[in-house]
C-alpha cells in the first residue's frame, strides 16, 4: 500500500492526522482487501452537512440527564449526515465523560473557559467550530421530537435560497409530555421581545450566512439575532412541522437571574423585559428600528 502526505495529489486537502491512498489508483481500489477501511476514513473527515451546536454546562446537576435525552433525540433522526458540536461550559468533567461515552454521534467537544455563563458566548464557541453547511442549534435541555427533523430542514434549504429558517416548535416538562404546539411567526417587534419565532433551538442557518449572538444580552440575545439575520439575509423560510421540544423548568434562561422590570404591550400580547436590555437594542439599532409605547 503507497501511503502519501495530506493534501496530495488525488486527493485534495484533508484536514486531520489520517492516513490516505491515491483515490484515482483504480486497481488498487478495485482490489485491495483495505479499501472499505480507508474509504471510511476519507469520507469521515469531509465536512458534514448539518452542524448540531449545543452550549452546555452542568445546569445545576441537570445537565448530563438533559443532555441524555438530547443525544437519544439525535441518534433517533433518519439523516445521519451530521456533526455533535459541544461547546462546554462546565467547572467538571461530567459533561465530557458522557460526550466521550457517545462517540457514535461524531461528537466534536471543546471545553470553552471564555465568558463562562454567558449562553452567548457559549453558542458563539459552538457556531464558531461548526464545519457543516447547515447550521442546528438546539439547547442542551431541549430536544427533537420529529425523528425527520434534520432531512425536513436540509430538504428545505435545497429547495429554497431562504438563508435562515425558523420551525415549528412545542413545550415539554419532559419528553413523554409534549403540549403547546406552535408554528413560527415574524412579528413587527420582535426586536423587543415580541417573540413568535421561538428559542435559538427552534432556528437554523446556512454556515456561510451565520450571525453570531451579542453577548452583551440574556433575555433579548435570540430576537436581537433574529433582527440581525433578517436585516442582513431577509426574512426567515418558515417550516411547519413540530420539530423540537423546548423543556420547561426554574433553570432554563428565560427564568434565570432576570430581572423583568418593565413590560410593552403589542396586538400579541404583553412581554415582560429588562429594562436595560430595551434599552439597549433600542439604541444598537436606533437607526433601522423604533417602537413607541402606547
Amino acid at each position: 500500500m503507497k501511503i502519501v502526505p495530506l493534501g496530495a495529489p488525488g486527493l485534495g486537502n484533508v484536514k486531520g492526522d489520517l492516513e490516505v491512498i491515491y483515490l484515482h489508483e483504480k486497481s488498487f481500489l478495485d482490489d485491495n482487501k483495505y479499501i472499505s477501511h480507508y474509504k471510511q476514513l476519507f469520507f469521515k473527515s469531509m465536512p458534514k452537512t448539518v452542524s448540531i451546536c449545543i452550549p452546555a454546562y452542568e445546569y445545576g446537576g441537570k445537565g448530563v440527564s438533559f443532555l441524555k435525552t438530547l443525544f437519544r433525540s439525535i441518534q433517533s433522526q433518519t439523516l445521519h449526515d451530521y456533526e455533535v458540536i459541544i461547546s462546554d461550559h462546565s467547572t467538571n468533567d461530567d459533561i465530557r465523560c458522557l460526550c466521550e461515552k457517545n462517540q457514535k454521534l461524531d461528537i466534536k467537544y471543546f471545553r470553552n473557559d471564555y465568558n463562562r455563563g454567558s449562553i452567548a458566548a457559549n453558542t458563539n464557541f459552538a457556531i464558531e467550530n461548526a464545519n457543516g453547511r447547515i447550521i442546528k442549534i438546539i439547547y442542551q435541555d431541549d430536544f427533537f421530537i420529529n425523528k425527520n427533523a434534520l432531512k425536513l430542514i436540509v430538504e428545505f434549504f435545497d429547495q429554497n435560497d431562504f438563508q435562515w429558517v425558523a420551525h415549528g416548535f412545542a413545550h415539554a416538562k419532559n419528553r413523554w409530555s409534549v403540549r403547546r404546539k406552535m408554528t413560527p411567526k415574524w412579528t413587527k417587534n420582535l426586536l423587543i421581545g415580541e417573540n413568535l419565532l421561538g428559542s435559538p433551538s427552534c432556528i437554523a442557518m446556512r454556515n456561510s450566512a451565520k450571525l453570531y449572538m451579542d453577548e452583551n444580552l440574556q433575555l433579548l440575545v435570540d430576537t436581537e439575532l433574529y433582527y440581525r439575520l433578517q436585516l442582513t439575509h431577509g426574512l426567515p423560510g418558515i417550516i411547519p412541522e413540530i420539530l423540537i421540544a423546548n423543556r420547561e423548568h426554574s433553570s432554563r434562561t428565560s427564568s434565570s437571574g432576570i430581572d423583568y422590570n418593565y413590560e410593552i404591550k403589542t396586538n400579541d400580547g404583553v412581554w415582560k423585559l429588562d429594562k436595560k436590555e430595551l434599552d439597549y437594542v433600542l439604541e444598537k439599532h436606533k437607526e433601522t428600528f423604533s417602537f413607541k409605547q402606547d
